[in-house]
């Protein structure tokens, strides 16, 4: 797939890499959260065996 507007072609490619550099930053937060609740959680079960 070669483009005959290397400059539309340059910035195509920065959209798309951003974009995925975005999708992983958004895994990585859903993920912290899903282990910051999952540690709140396993606090409050210890807190309330005790």
């Amino acid at each position: 797939m070669v483009n005959q507007h290397p400059v539309l072609n340059s910035t195509n490619d920065e959209y798309f890499t951003r974009k995925k550099e975005g999708l992983k930053r958004k895994k990585v937060l859903i993920l912290n959260k899903k282990h910051y609740l999952d540690g709140k959680l396993k606090c409050i079960l210890i807190k309330g065996i005790w």
